[in-house]
């Protein structure tokens, strides 16, 4: 994913966000997502959902309460349907992962939707619509 749109800012930005992240033991991969998450929101202007939220999520790794390194899991349900066990880690991981089986459950289908269970606050929702239209 590119994420042109955000320009310059974008990278320095998501890069402090995601090594803040790892340095709290969130694995590589989750953390790109969060950090693409909060970054987007923030160059938005949603800052409600944004890197300001940063030190409330390391307090919520700290405190247990977010898994830095679940085991997703997706279960399909249906021809054009699943649901993502989270594992209790970032929502925005979480739903970052939902909306890639969504995409591989609409390849073959025509259309896919996939809930998520056991997560955190996913964030901006205009994060997930992102990546499906990148």
């Amino acid at each position: 994913m590119t994420y042109d749109v955000f320009g310059t800012a974008f990278k320095p930005l998501r890069d402090f966000c995601a090594n803040v992240l790892i340095a709290a033991g969130v694995r590589v991969g989750i953390s790109k997502d969060v950090a693409n998450s909060l970054s987007q929101a923030s160059l938005r202007g949603v800052d409600s959902h944004g890197v300001r939220l940063l030190p409330h999520y390391i307090e919520a790794l700290r405190s247990g309460r977010i898994n830095p390194n679940p085991e997703l899991k997706f279960k399909k349900t249906a021809t054009a349907a699943g649901v993502v066990d989270a594992d209790h880690t970032f929502g925005h991981a979480a739903g970052a992962f939902a909306m890639r089986q969504a995409m591989q459950l609409a390849q073959k289908s025509g259309i896919g939707a996939v809930s998520v269970a056991n997560s955190s606050h996913f964030g901006a929702a205009a994060y997930f619509t992102l990546i499906a239209a990148d």
